[in-house]
């Protein structure tokens, strides 16, 4: 699912639109127009908004927001919740966005173009989820009540909807639509698509659980792997290029992953940065239909233990190995949810490798020939 770059939904759109490789797009495919919406999207001069995503969008709105509403309501029974704060918010959002690779590589289907556009919405909407927990830690701020306008002015407030080179295309009114929901909308099954999804629940549930799990437990192994690169940075400044690389989670870690951090990573104390690990650790509940899922809670509380070991290339390597077994564990509940074989594991050094963008393993055997290699599993 991370490498994956150029996959195209049944309408030959492209999953990840401009997002994608260069090589990927064809020429005039994407069509763009000067952002004519005010607020934070009012720039000067306009930001370029993608028109052919709200026209492929506009197209398949209903099967947009009652996939979105099914899952909802799957999430809802699964927790026994009446109402949701922003986490829920945030995992809500996580399952629309499984949906393009439950057909994909769980179904080995095309994705449908409602799966892919509905994907491409809420994975803005998890980016915002981040910004706003970044607020919560890092100020302890309290979010609002979560109703679809308070969700929007919050989009509007951190910026959700102004990205480094284009606009968000949805207008006000299907934005807080999008947003209602998130929250009550109940599902209406009436076209094929929504009928099948509704057959498929069990699945796509299932499947999109071990999604979400995965991201917010490898969320938290990077976060605390950054601390580790802070104190190799003070230990070893002539490599001070390469280490500040890897502190920047636009280049080390999973595309679409937002980390904030404290100020000074390297002078934090040692029980300052469990509970700064904690913070975002303590946002994982298990709740996969097969339980399995819990074993994902026992690695989290290793990883609040890591920042106790002193050397940080032993700190490295005892998190790369946490990393694999989380790995295994959200590998193994995808493959369960659509009845595919497991993997007996481990997961190997160079497939863990392929979860960052650039991996660290080689710069850090150059920093300590001697020991690093001993220390981790291959």
């Amino acid at each position: 699912m991370l490498e994956e770059q150029g996959h195209r939904d049944a309408e030959g759109r492209l999953l990840r639109e401009s997002r994608a490789p260069a090589a990927c797009i064809r020429p005039d495919e994407i069509e763009y127009k000067p952002c004519p919406y005010a607020g934070s999207r009012a720039t000067t001069p306009p930001l370029p908004m993608n028109v052919s995503a709200l026209r492929a969008t506009s197209a398949h709105w209903d099967d947009i927001i009652n996939a979105l509403s099914l899952m909802r309501v799957a999430y809802a029974e699964a927790r026994q919740l009446s109402s949701f704060e922003l986490i829920d918010i945030w995992r809500i959002s996580q399952l629309g966005s499984s949906l393009p690779y439950l057909y994909m590589f769980g179904l080995d289907e095309t994705c449908p173009a409602y799966a892919a556009n509905l994907a491409k919405a809420t994975l803005g909407l998890g980016m915002w989820g981040q910004r706003v927990v970044q607020k919560i830690v890092s100020e302890q701020w309290t979010p609002p009540t979560l109703t679809p306008r308070a969700i929007l002015e919050l989009a509007e407030e951190n910026r959700t909807l102004v990205g480094a080179t284009e606009a968000c295309s949805g207008p006000e009114k299907m934005l807080l639509r999008f947003f209602e929901a998130l929250i009550d909308t109940p599902p209406e099954l009436t076209s094929p698509e929504m009928t099948r999804l509704a057959a498929l629940r069990p699945k796509a549930f299932a499947f999109g659980t071990y999604y979400l799990q995965w991201k917010l437990a490898t969320h938290v192994v990077f976060h605390a792997r950054r601390f580790v690169y802070a104190d190799l940075l003070a230990a070893f400044p002539e490599h001070a290029s390469a280490l500040r690389e890897q502190l920047d989670p636009a280049h080390s870690e999973p595309a679409d992953f937002f980390t904030p951090s404290p100020t000074d990573m390297h002078t934090l104390p040692v029980p300052h940065r469990q509970v700064w690990l904690a913070k975002f650790a303590r946002n994982f509940v298990a709740f996969a239909p097969d339980t399995v899922d819990r074993m994902l809670a026992v690695h989290l509380m290793e990883v609040l233990a890591t920042p106790t070991i002193a050397d940080p290339f032993e700190r490295w390597a005892t998190l790369d190995r946490i990393l694999g077994q989380v790995l295994l564990v959200c590998e193994n509940g995808l493959r369960r949810a659509v009845d595919a074989p497991a993997i007996q594991g481990p997961i190997l050094a160079v497939d863990r490798d392929r979860f960052s963008r650039i991996p660290a393993r080689s710069l850090l055997g150059q920093l300590a020939p001697h020991s690093f290699a001993g220390l981790c599993d291959p």
